[in-house]
Parts: C-alpha cells; sequence; structure tokens
C-alpha cells in the first residue's frame, strides 16, 4: 500500500471524525423551531460556537418575549446525538420596550405573572420552583419562567398552538441586574409582572473554557455584557451546574 494511500485513508477517517462531532445547520435549526409553541411565529438561527467538550452555544433571535437568545446544545456520550439543555439563556433587560409580541396583550390574555406558596422571593434551585418549572415535562402546552419576585407562564391559543420541547430561562436575579444597570423604576419599586423586562438584542458573544469552568459572554445592543460560568451540564441535560452570572453595563467605544 502506497504512502500517498495511507495519508488519503487517514486524511478521510480525521474528516469522518470532525462531522460527526458536528450538528448540521438543518439540525441546528430543528432545535431553535422545537422551541415555539406557536405556528405565528419562526425561528431564525443567528450564530453557533465553537464545540467545546461536546457542548455548543446557538444564538437565537427571540421571537418573542420569553423565548431565549441562546440554547445550548450537549453531545450525549452513549448515543452520540447532539440534546438541547432544558435551560435556556435570556441576557440583557432591555428598558425601552422594542415591541416583541407580549403574551399578556392577546385577546385570550395567555400570559400571567402570579407568585406561588405565598413566596415574594424566588431563587432557581427553589423546590418550588423546580417543581414549577419541570412540571411542563408532563403538563404540556405551557412554558414557566421564574423571576426574582414572581413567575411568569405563558400558552399558546388553540388555533395555533404547536407541539414544543419545554425549557425555562432563569430570570431570579434580574431584579437586582436591573438595579444595578439601570433601571431606576426598579429602584422605586419591584414590579411584579414581566412588563418592564423586556430582550435586547445580542450582538456578539463568545465560548470558550478556561480551567475547569465555561464561559459564555454575550454583549447586547443596549450596551451591557453579561457573563455566565458554570463547571458543565447536569446528566439529564437540564441545568447549567454551579452557574454563575455577572452583568455590567458595557463601556462605549
Amino acid at each position: 500500500m502506497s504512502k500517498n494511500l495511507v495519508l488519503g485513508i487517514i486524511l478521510a477517517l480525521a474528516t469522518l471524525t470532525a462531522t460527526a462531532q458536528e450538528a448540521t445547520k438543518e439540525q441546528i435549526q430543528l432545535f431553535a423551531e422545537d422551541l415555539l409553541m406557536s405556528t405565528k411565529f419562526s425561528a431564525k438561527v443567528v450564530h453557533t460556537s465553537t464545540i467545546v467538550d461536546g457542548l455548543m452555544v446557538v444564538q437565537v433571535e427571540p421571537a418573542y418575549r420569553e423565548y431565549p437568545s441562546f440554547f445550548l446544545l450537549k453531545k450525549d456520550e452513549k448515543t452520540n446525538k447532539w440534546i438541547r439543555v432544558f435551560e435556556c439563556l435570556s441576557p440583557g433587560i432591555q428598558f425601552v420596550y422594542p415591541g416583541l409580541y407580549d403574551w399578556h396583550m392577546e385577546e385570550m390574555a395567555s400570559g400571567i405573572d402570579f407568585q406561588a406558596n405565598g413566596l415574594t422571593s424566588y431563587a432557581f434551585q427553589d423546590k418550588v420552583v423546580t417543581a414549577l418549572v419541570e412540571s411542563t415535562f408532563k403538563v404540556k402546552g405551557g412554558t414557566i419562567i421564574p423571576y426574582q419576585n414572581f413567575i411568569h407562564m405563558h400558552t399558546a391559543d388553540e388555533q395555533s398552538a404547536k407541539d414544543f420541547s419545554p425549557y425555562t430561562i432563569d430570570k431570579t436575579r434580574y431584579l437586582d441586574f436591573a438595579k444595578q444597570l439601570n433601571g431606576s423604576a426598579f429602584r422605586k419599586n419591584a414590579p411584579n409582572d414581566c412588563s418592564l423586562y423586556e430582550s435586547p438584542k445580542v450582538e456578539s458573544f463568545s465560548f470558550l473554557k478556561m480551567g475547569n469552568t465555561y464561559k459564555i459572554e454575550a454583549v447586547t445592543d443596549n450596551n451591557q455584557t453579561w457573563v455566565y460560568t458554570f463547571d458543565g451540564i447536569d446528566h439529564n441535560h437540564r441545568y447549567l451546574l454551579n452557574k454563575k452570572v455577572q452583568v455590567q453595563t458595557t463601556p462605549k467605544p
């Protein structure tokens, strides 16, 4: 067997191995569409990160309020298939209403904000919060997003509702973040609904690993920088482990 043939086989195998590690554009688009609960909307993938330890970050354009800006894909070591992580991300708080579809404003008023078990403050690891967000695994048709001092839930109208995969977004520190970033309205009182929490567009992001810690850094179009660090994904592909979030106003050039 010639050296050129051997080299060609090695290169072919290397190419196949690299391809096997990547999710196709079609697969990623289907994951984005599977987040949509209504046929009224479409999903747009903006950018994908490099793959780090079988983990990929996908940026999507928010289709409506409470639709994420990022979701994560994890390669299952046993099946060699990509699985979307249940917890998604939505960096940024927009203090000027940009016009995303609001589930509270439609005729059927399918969006509600409420307080559960008499609590007025929530943490993402609270048993009450976990039970609420994971209830969407069994009770289909709704999305539950925990905020710092209330819980948001919405469903689609019967005419446009479609099957979708449940997700959640941890917004249990967004009141503190809003006060830190800009929100004078938040300093006067703590709103108990999501009307003042809008999602800005993400201008750029990066994903890398530092030692044993993963880092996602996102810059929004309203001059905010959000940095997420975490130690990995739990074995059920639901949550970012030991997640920490830091926010700051981005210095203007």
